[in-house]
């Protein structure tokens, strides 16, 4: 087999950026572009995480597909062949899993399909694969053969009964979340970044906002409602923030603690301690129910 040539400084720069964000728990940023693989050393039994680039998907089955860019001797997957324990962060969430490589033609397919979603960025896939591979890579079913022979196409799925949040192994059979899943939400939330927020989100989903006409204030139901509800939070707040945040989580429920700060567009200044309930259902967000404090300066 072709031996890949050296790595590149500006493709090991690459390489890493993914890296670094989970190591600043900031994975989610990334979506579902990205995965961090935690696995069990075949000699040491040390746990060890590698991110690995998702070059497909199933979002009905949470099945997820990558490269061994550096062919079948990589590490990590040598550990997993040899049966090691793993499990996979995605979106948000974490999750054991069973592997099995892609045979030729369903890997040329996976791959086929990826290069037609990344257009864009095809001379540069190009270019990285070349020098992956050591030999020019032109993107013809030809090529895409000869690669699958060499970079294993490698396919993730759930392990019946062992879905969890939060990182470790050791997976317990439970459908909830964990402390850094709702910590990641409000990383999310401090960013104003919508498109973050929602991945965390069923949807089936429900927001129950603080004010409304009912006993439960204002309830928004369905993803497109609650996304549309957010905005318009983030419209009235501009510069919204939760800090001083505390979370906890049993099961299938958590609880998180703010204090929430901002501007209105007219110039009053918010400063209020408040409080979100949340329901979780395979690991998305079910429900969403926010109170806050009533402050009176008067009292």
């Amino acid at each position: 087999m072709t031996s890949a040539p050296p790595v590149p400084s500006w493709l090991r720069i690459a390489f890493r950026l993914p890296d670094r964000l989970y190591r600043h728990g900031l994975g989610w940023v990334l979506g579902r572009r990205f995965l961090r693989l935690t696995h069990v050393g075949r000699r040491s039994g040390r746990r060890y995480t590698t991110v690995l680039e998702v070059v497909g998907c199933d979002r009905r089955t949470s099945g997820y597909v990558v490269v061994s860019g550096f062919g079948p001797r990589a590490d990590w997957l040598r550990n997993l062949d040899a049966g090691g324990t793993a499990e996979i962060t995605v979106g948000g969430s974490t999750f054991a899993v069973d592997h099995r490589r892609l045979g030729p033609e369903e890997a040329v397919a996976v791959f086929a399909d990826y290069e037609r979603r990344n257009r864009v960025i095809g001379p540069i896939l190009r270019r990285v694969l070349s020098w992956l591979l050591g030999w020019r890579y032109d993107g013809s079913d030809e090529a895409r053969r000869r690669m699958a022979e060499q970079l294993p196409l490698v396919a993730f799925r759930p392990s019946a009964g062992e879905r969890r949040h939060g990182g470790g192994l050791g997976m317990t059979d439970r459908s909830g979340a964990s402390v850094e899943m709702l910590t990641a939400i409000a990383k999310a939330f401090n960013a104003h970044d919508l498109d973050a927020i929602m991945e965390f989100f069923a949807e089936d989903c429900s927001l129950d906002m603080p004010r409304g006409p009912e006993p439960w204030g204002r309830r928004l139901t369905g993803k497109s409602a609650v996304r549309e509800g957010l905005a318009t939070r983030f419209a009235g707040l501009p510069d919204a923030h939760y800090g001083d945040d505390r979370h906890w989580v049993s099961g299938d429920l958590g609880v998180s603690e703010w204090l929430l700060t901002g501007t209105t567009p007219d110039g009053q200044q918010v400063r209020v301690r408040g409080c979100d309930h949340w329901e979780f259902r395979d690991g998305k967000v079910v429900r969403k129910d926010s109170y806050w404090k009533i402050v009176d300066t008067s009292a």
